[in-house]
């Protein structure tokens, strides 16, 4: 993968509470510097490392898709949370996602100017996670 190019995520989260929204975001546990999210298509970006929480209608599922954008070369191990709730944002729970590997590398152009080539392998591109919840019984 070049430097500067970016790289899509998708994120999915499925309510199986069929009377009850959940709202949902995804964190990422990005380094301080060389990676962000560039984009979410299906909501927006709260900072540069998570997206705002999109709220998932009861027995439904709703996909975001981040775009992260690497800006230096280096190897990246990059994983995340979802963060979600089930009305009460003071009951906010998180579940670990599996992590990616990416390797962005830097090179000279033919001519000898400095330039990137897309050197770097992209071992994983895709986290998936449910949000999910049982009832609470009294």
């Amino acid at each position: 993968m070049e430097a500067g190019e970016t790289a899509v995520v998708t994120f999915s989260v499925t309510n199986n509470i069929p009377d009850r929204p959940v709202d949902a975001r995804l964190q990422l546990d990005l380094p301080s510097t060389g990676v962000s999210i560039a984009g979410v298509e299906g909501d927006s970006v709260e900072s540069r490392s998570s997206t705002n929480f999109v709220t998932v209608s009861g027995g439904e599922q709703k996909s975001l898709r981040v775009r992260m954008r690497f800006n230096e070369p280096g190897e990246y191990q990059i994983s995340a949370q979802s963060a979600y709730y089930y009305g009460n944002k003071s009951n906010v729970q998180q579940k670990a996602i599996k992590p990616i590997s990416v390797s962005v590398t830097s090179s000279s152009s033919v001519d000898g100017t400095p330039g990137f080539s897309a050197v770097g392998t992209l071992l994983a591109l895709c986290f998936s996670a449910y949000a999910t919840a049982r009832k609470c019984r009294n």
